[in-house]
């Protein structure tokens, strides 16, 4: 039995190389594709075939190149090269001739058509293996001269197929014409005929509009079609006729539920209804009033209100009727919009202050610990200074969650398995619910990659915890679930805030007391709590929402009083590998040296609390104020410094653009860099290196010292750290 004979098919449509390829194996063939002229010439390089199948128009090199190149090759001129064309240009014929095409297969084509034009062609070369006659002839076509250098079987082969393409185009035109023609006969008899009928209609149609203006079958089809919903009521508010968009709009069923009620009972506050009494009382009527009524369900809605009073002859109103349109879609996106707005200005509020905050508190919390390492013999000192450290923690706790609130924390961004975390946690969850609480967990296996700060997840995990906790005060059950979800626009109809993708969820659901509409529209604001008096902040929810959408995410909640709670956040899958957790930098115990630390700080303060440790641990210190005395410092000092504690944003220079300016001259300085400030975004972007460490403001001495020791003492690249100390 005979090899299948190989095809390589060079196609830049993925659609039509697939096409091919599938008729092509149907029939026998091995096929192998390639995308464009340059591998396709490559590859036949590598391993012959027996025919080569090519588009002409490709990126890179068309098809007549590659057509030329193949038989120029020695070891290649042989192969028998078919392209695939449209045929729209004779010229195509020669230049087929001309790069020396064995035959041409026009498109579309049917499968049994290329299959014998292949086989053809590969018959034709068997008989003719031996013959390796050429002919070099120059000739003239459109203006231009040709070279044809191809054997007689080629030139004879290309000129057949080209007839025959002739032939068949020919004889597909004449058939089209045919049928052309008839189509044109039955079209000219369908719209005679049709012309007829809508001459009938159109003058059926005026017989019917002249009736209908004259009736009051007309100004009823009005009434009913109008998407304005009109109510007609008397004084004391009993309706007596509505449309159906009337009865949309305040959830009846019928027009003989609408007749039941009172249109007094409709309005939200019944002061309302006296009030547009009295308008249309004084006035002819009632222009755009912009009202709260109540569904029939209990629902509130918005409307716009206008009327018209009608009349006795002694001028008495004795008759109302309303136009309302519904504008409640417009009231709640305007609603969410002042909503946004107040968060926004809440999160600027807390990005403002945080710097300086945070520069105070380090200053604070330096003092007490370096009063701390001297070891006063009062224990009552020990214990004041442990309440000012705790408290002075508590507060930086605080900022970080504003910030985390406000979207603004600097981010260690991570790429790993939302399981992990969860699995990593669930024995401290366990812990914080209480043994009253049952937790279960049900994560899906493999669950595809999130990129964010392991840490803020970590949060989000105890602070929901926390929330379900409180809500079940006779114990219950928290539920963990994760698992990939692709939402999409029918998800986007629920939550219009949403971005369509691929996403991995998260779901946190308790038995618990559940909460009402009134609540969950105040859920995620900063400061917000159901909790008695000095039993919460308010900041747990702000913050879980704050880092949901810092990650690109999303989060809703459904909750129903003594339903319990579910919150469903979303993450945004990364395709990017996981990488492992990180070790933490900070140290237990206080480590001394002797190196030299270049510091560099702007704030006076600041410098001074870190250059009176650093020195009090047994290091050199050689201090800057600002970005630009630090590379001056270093470049006129006679002995080279080891590391370099830099703030982040200083007026002249940035700290991270001075350390990269240091490493030209000195490569193997270590770089430790600083900042208070809160947007700064993923610190991996400013850190000169990734060996080099980024510390967030305020930072105790104990983890400074600790940090400097182990950044000096490490050998190898060090990859990210980012101590998060002051986060509660």
């Amino acid at each position: 039995m005979t090899d299948a004979p190989t095809v390589l098919l060079v196609e830049d449509s993925p659609t039509q190389a697939e096409q091919i390829r599938h008729i092509l194996e149907e029939a026998g063939f091995k096929v192998r594709t390639e995308s464009n002229g340059v591998k396709a010439l490559a590859a036949l390089k590598r391993e012959p075939a027996h025919v080569v199948l090519s588009d002409i128009v490709m990126p890179g090199m068309d098809g007549y190149t590659l057509c030329r190149n193949i038989k120029d090759y020695e070891s290649t001129w042989d192969t028998p090269v078919i392209l695939l064309t449209s045929l729209s240009d004779p010229e195509d014929v020669i230049r087929g001739l001309a790069s020396g095409a064995d035959n041409f297969i026009i498109k579309p084509f049917e499968a049994p058509y290329l299959l014998s034009r292949i086989q053809s062609v590969l018959a034709h070369r068997a008989l003719h293996s031996g013959d390796e006659a050429r002919l070099g002839l120059e000739i003239f076509f459109g203006g231009r001269k040709h070279y044809i250098n191809s054997d007689r079987l080629q030139i004879l082969n290309l000129l057949i197929s080209t007839y025959d393409n002739a032939v068949r185009m020919s004889q597909k035109l004449a058939a089209s014409q045919t049928h052309l023609e008839k189509l044109n006969t039955e079209l000219e008899s369908m719209v005679r005929e049709r012309t007829r009928a809508l001459s009938a209609e159109v003058e059926e149609h005026h017989v019917t509009m002249a009736a209908l203006r004259n009736s009051e079958e007309y100004y009823r089809m009005l009434l009913e079609n109008d998407l304005t919903g009109v109510v007609v009521t008397v004084p004391d508010g009993m309706v007596i006729d509505c449309n159906p968009a009337f009865l949309r709009i305040f959830g009846f069923n019928d027009r003989e539920e609408a007749l039941r009620h009172s249109m007094s009972e409709l309005y939200w506050d019944p002061a309302d209804r006296l009030s547009f009494l009295d308008l249309l009382t004084r006035n002819a009527r009632g222009e755009y009033h912009e009202q709260t009524f109540r569904r029939a369900d209990g629902e509130k809605i918005f409307a716009l209100e206008n009327g018209i009073g009608k009349r006795s002859e002694t001028g008495e109103l004795v008759q109302i009727i309303g136009y309302l349109l519904d504008i409640t879609d417009r009231k709640k996106l305007e609603m969410n919009f002042l909503h946004a707005q107040k968060m926004e200005a809440i999160g600027r509020l807390a990005g403002g202050i945080a710097h300086d905050f945070n520069n105070m508190l380090m200053v604070i919390l330096g003092f007490t610990d370096v009063l701390s390492m001297q070891k006063a013999t009062d224990d009552g000192q020990h214990r004041y200074l442990g309440e000012i450290r705790k408290a002075t923690m508590r507060a930086a706790g605080l900022t970080q969650q504003l910030l985390a609130f406000s979207r603004k924390q600097v981010l260690q961004l991570v790429t790993f398995s939302l399981n992990a975390p969860i699995e990593e946690t669930a024995k401290m969850i366990s812990r914080v619910i209480g043994d009253d609480v049952t937790l279960t967990l049900e994560l899906q296996k493999s669950v595809r990659n999130i990129k964010a700060d392991r840490g803020q997840i970590v949060q989000i995990l105890m602070n929901l915890a926390v929330n379900s906790r409180d809500a079940m005060p006779q114990g219950g059950r928290l539920e963990i679930e994760t698992s990939d979800q692709t939402l999409t626009e029918e998800h986007l109809r629920k939550h219009p805030y949403i971005l369509p993708g691929r996403y991995v969820r998260l779901i946190v659901r308790d038995t618990g007391v559940g909460m009402d509409r009134k609540v969950q529209a105040h859920l995620f604001e900063p400061f917000f709590t159901t909790k008695e008096h000095g039993k919460g902040t308010g900041l747990g929810l702000a913050t879980v929402f704050g880092i949901v959408k810092q990650c690109g995410g999303f989060i809703w909640c459904d909750s129903e009083p003594g339903k319990g709670c579910t919150f469903v956040l979303h993450f945004p899958v990364s395709e990017e590998p996981g990488q492992a957790q990180e070790i933490g930098s900070g140290e237990s115990r206080l480590l001394t040296g002797t190196e030299t630390i270049l510091l560099a700080e702007d704030e006076q303060m600041v410098g001074n609390i870190m250059e009176e440790t650093l020195a009090h641990a047994g290091y050199t210190v050689v201090r800057a104020g600002g970005g630009g005395e630090a590379l001056e410092l270093c470049r006129s000092r006679g002995t080279p410094v080891d590391l370099i504690l830099s703030d982040v944003v200083m007026p002249d220079m940035r700290g991270s653009e001075m350390a990269l300016q240091i490493r030209e001259t000195l490569p193997d300085v270590k770089i430790i860099l600083m900042s208070g400030y809160p947007d700064l975004g993923d610190v991996s972007e400013i850190l000169p290196g990734p060996q080099d460490v980024f510390l967030q403001k305020p930072v105790s001495m104990e983890l400074l010292l600790g940090t400097v020791r182990k950044v000096l003492d490490r050998k190898t690249p060090m990859k990210l750290e980012n101590s998060k100390e002051a986060q509660p």
